[in-house]
C-alpha cells in the first residue's frame, strides 16, 4: 500500500513519505492515544452537553436524565474506549510485516524530530520510548484506510484550504497544468466507486474575466497550487440547482466542458456491454429504431472515457471531430501492433 502511494503521489524518497504521513495524521490517528482520547473526551461531552431535542445527540447519551448520570456515561464510554485502544495497540506494535512493510531505515525531518523529542509528546509511554513503534503503527494505521482518507491525508493543507473555502463560501484560485481558473467550491464529492473524490464548483480561467462561469471539477491531489482568496465565493440558489443537476446527469468526474449530443451505433454485444459496465457510463436520451442507434447528451470526454473500450462494439456517429479523434485512436493502436507484429516477421 505504501509503495502504491507512493507512486501514485509521485513521491521518490520513503522517508520523504513517511514524514509528511506522520505530520499530518499523528494528531487525528488512533495511534496517537493521548491525542485521540482527548478529541474522544471533548466530542462525547459536547453530545452530552446539546440539547435534547437535538437530533444528532445519540440516543444511548442525549435521553439520559440530569448532568450527573451523563457523566457518569461520558466516563464509562471513554474508559472502555481506552482499554480497546490499549489492547489494539499492544497487539499492533507485536505484529510485523502488514501491509506489504518490513523494518526500515527512515530519516525524521526536524520538525517531527522536534515533536517527538518535546514534553507536547505525550505518547512515549505507549511505546516503551521507542518512537520507531510510535512510527510504525502510525504508518500502518495510514495503511489501513480506504484510499480517499489516505488521500486527504497526504494531501491535508490543500485539502484544509478547500475546506475553509467551502466552510466561509469563499473564492478559489486553483493552478493545474497551463490553466489556472477562479472557483466558486461547491462539495467535495466522491465518485460512483468512492475511488477518488473531486472538488465540484463553478470556474473561470483567469485569464478570461469577461467568460461566463461554468461547471467543474478537480482532483485536488494534481492541483499544482491552491489559494484560498478574501473575495466571496458564495453561490445562489440557482447556480447550486445547476450544479446539482450537472453532478447527476454528468457524473463528478466530467463536469468540465459543454454537453454535446452524441449518436452511437451499438452492436448488439455493445448493447450488452452499456447494461453491464455502469462505471463512467453516460446516460441515454433516446434510442432511434435504425440498428441499435442511441443518442446521448454528455461531454467529449465521457463519450471517449467510456466507449473507446467497447472497440468494434460502439461506432461513434456524430459528432465527426469525436468520430474522428476515435479513428485516430484505433489507427495509433493498430500501428503499434503492426509494428510488433512486421518485427517478429523479421
Amino acid at each position: 500500500m505504501i509503495n502504491e502511494d507512493m507512486e501514485r503521489f509521485h513521491i521518490s524518497s520513503r522517508s520523504t513519505f513517511m514524514n509528511t504521513v506522520f505530520h499530518n495524521f499523528y494528531p487525528s490517528a488512533r495511534s496517537s492515544p493521548t491525542l485521540y482520547m482527548d478529541d474522544q473526551k471533548a466530542k462525547l461531552q459536547h453530545i452530552a452537553s446539546t440539547d435534547l431535542s437535538c437530533s444528532d445527540s445519540p440516543e444511548h447519551i442525549s435521553s439520559l436524565g440530569n448532568d450527573e448520570v451523563r457523566e457518569k456515561v461520558v466516563k464509562h464510554f471513554l474508559l472502555y474506549e481506552e482499554k480497546h485502544l490499549q489492547d489494539d495497540l499492544r497487539s499492533q506494535m507485536k505484529t510485523k510485516g502488514r501491509y506489504g512493510e518490513t523494518s526500515r531505515i527512515y530519516r525524521i525531518n526536524t520538525e517531527n524530530l522536534r515533536y517527538l523529542l518535546s514534553e507536547e509528546c505525550e505518547e512515549a509511554e505507549y511505546y516503551q520510548d521507542r518512537p520507531g513503534l510510535y512510527l510504525k503503527c502510525i504508518l500502518e494505521e495510514y495503511a489501513a484506510l480506504p484510499y480517499i482518507k489516505r488521500e486527504h491525508i497526504f494531501f491535508k493543507s490543500k485539502y484544509d484550504i478547500v475546506s475553509q473555502a467551502l466552510r466561509e463560501e469563499k473564492l478559489l484560485k486553483i493552478t493545474t497544468g497551463r490553466k489556472t481558473y477562479k472557483v466558486w467550491p461547491f462539495s467535495l464529492e466522491a465518485d460512483a466507486l468512492s475511488t477518488r473524490e473531486y472538488l465540484t464548483g463553478l470556474s473561470q480561467d483567469i485569464k478570461s474575466p469577461d467568460a461566463r462561469k461554468s461547471c467543474a471539477s478537480f482532483r485536488i491531489p494534481n492541483a499544482k497550487d491552491i489559494k484560498l482568496l478574501r473575495q466571496s465565493g458564495k453561490l445562489t440558489q440557482a447556480e447550486r440547482e445547476l450544479l446539482k443537476e450537472a453532478i447527476s446527469s454528468r457524473t463528478v468526474q466530467f463536469l468540465f466542458g459543454e454537453e454535446e449530443e452524441i449518436h452511437v451505433r451499438l452492436t448488439e454485444e455493445g448493447v450488452h456491454k452499456y447494461n453491464s459496465q455502469i462505471y463512467m457510463r453516460p446516460a441515454y436520451v433516446e434510442k432511434l429504431a435504425d440498428k441499435n442507434e442511441y443518442v446521448f447528451r454528455c461531454t467529449l470526454r465521457q463519450a471517449e472515457y467510456y466507449f473507446f473500450k467497447f472497440g468494434k462494439d460502439a461506432e461513434i456517429l456524430s459528432p465527426d471531430r469525436l468520430r474522428r479523434h476515435f479513428q485516430t485512436l484505433y489507427k495509433d493502436a493498430l500501428a503499434v501492433y503492426s509494428s510488433e507484429d512486421a518485427e517478429a516477421l523479421t
